[in-house]
């Protein structure tokens, strides 16, 4: 008997949403690196954070309280909020033991997290259908950072494009 039960349905939608939650990681690296690099990132961290709570840690913090970052802030922040909030659930959907899986196992415990807490456990479930749904969830923020980066980006070369009249060498600050 085989270990483990063939089940397209849910490798497919558990697919869908590792795949779109890459694109927001992607997406935040972008942000991250543009505010390090032309918002003064650097006065919060020396390089680019690699841990994903340091990422969106320094994401939240340079939102907040960097001056050049406040017309950003108000789109940014409520993404990056949405992501970190949908961690819990890609922690259960990527590394949560699927016992539904295991060919010995009743079709009842199927898509289950055991999380051993002290005493006690938590067990969480999810159907086909909720994971869609966390696959679609996750494509939105990515594609609300993705544009966040965009934004941060055409604000930064617009900050240092050289207005006409002046030489290309002479600096030009833009605001708003």
């Amino acid at each position: 008997m085989a270990a483990f039960l063939h089940d397209s349905s849910y490798h497919r939608a558990l697919g869908f949403f590792c795949a779109h939650w890459a694109y927001a990681e992607a997406a935040v690296d972008l942000c991250n690196s543009a505010v390090l690099d032309s918002y003064g990132g650097r006065t919060i961290a020396p390089a680019l954070p690699h841990d994903f709570e340091e990422q969106i840690e320094f994401f939240r913090k340079a939102h907040r309280t960097l001056p050049a970052l406040a017309p950003f802030a108000r789109s940014g922040l409520p993404l990056i909020g949405r992501l970190a909030a949908l961690r819990y659930d890609r922690h259960s959907l990527i590394t949560g033991l699927q016992l539904g899986y295991l060919s010995q196992m009743p079709p009842d415990v199927q898509r289950t997290r055991l999380v051993p807490d002290g005493l006690f456990t938590e067990a969480k479930r999810f159907t086909d259908a909720e994971i869609e749904g966390k696959a679609a969830e996750a494509a939105d923020i990515a594609a609300g950072l993705l544009a966040h980066a965009v934004a941060l980006t055409r604000g930064a070369l617009a900050a240092t494009a050289p207005s006409e009249g002046k030489r290309d060498d002479e600096p030009t600050i833009r605001t708003g």
